[in-house]
């Protein structure tokens, strides 16, 4: 099932000159990486009920380099102009704003952040399930229109997929099937994931979706 329920780390390394953090205001770290910064906008907002993340360009810190940082380490680490990000609200529903890094240094909170490590294994489930059906999305939208991958957002997916692409069959690699039941999906995972605190009931619901394509 291409490892999605595998225990395993998201690295979050920095790839093509990409890099973005989730900054926790409450514990003043660094939460999360990753290099795709629509993948990075959605996990703000689906656990936007959990905790106050800002979204964080980790290339703009003047001391970055590709192998600084990465999800083994990245609670280890702030941002020396973290005070700016304490009182601004990132804000909802995709509007995520992306802030600037000055220098990446050694958090000096001692804030207690076990819950931060306790849900990073769901945050990293998070990024492998948005990943999935937007792996399979694009392939669908570019055989159905002709749209790059860039073109289908977050922010338009509901819009893009009801005016155009609903009830249309696409190639999954072995039969022809109906994208209206695969975006139900897709919006069932992403309500499990935004909901549901306990991450062991979330994995099984969620295994449960996914399996149905295998």
């Amino acid at each position: 099932m291409d490892d999605i329920f595998e225990n395993s780390m998201v690295w979050g390394c920095c790839q093509d000159g990409k890099q973005y953090g989730l900054y926790d205001t409450i514990t003043n770290r660094i939460v999360l990486t990753y290099h795709k910064r629509f993948i990075m906008e959605y996990i703000v907002e689906l656990f936007s009920s959990r905790f106050n993340f800002k979204l964080i360009d980790l290339t703009t810190a003047k001391n970055f380099t590709n192998n600084l940082i990465d999800n083994a380490c990245c609670t280890n680490w702030t941002i020396s102009n973290y005070s700016d990000l304490s009182n601004i609200s990132t804000g909802a529903k995709l509007k995520t704003r992306i802030f600037t890094a000055d220098e990446l240094i050694t958090s000096p909170s001692n804030t207690d952040y076990s819950l931060i490590t306790n849900t990073q294994e769901y945050m990293h489930l998070a990024i492998r399930i948005a990943e999935w059906f937007d792996d399979r999305l694009n392939i669908a939208t570019s055989i159905l229109a002709g749209l790059e991958p860039d073109q289908i957002t977050y922010e338009d997916y509901d819009y893009n997929f009801h005016n155009n692409f609903i009830d249309k069959p696409f190639d999954n690699g072995e039969e022809k099937e109906s994208l209206t039941s695969f975006i139900s999906n897709r919006k069932k995972a992403f309500n499990i994931i935004y909901k549901e605190f306990d991450f062991d009931k979330a994995k099984n619901q969620l295994f449960d979706i996914i399996n149905e394509y295998y």
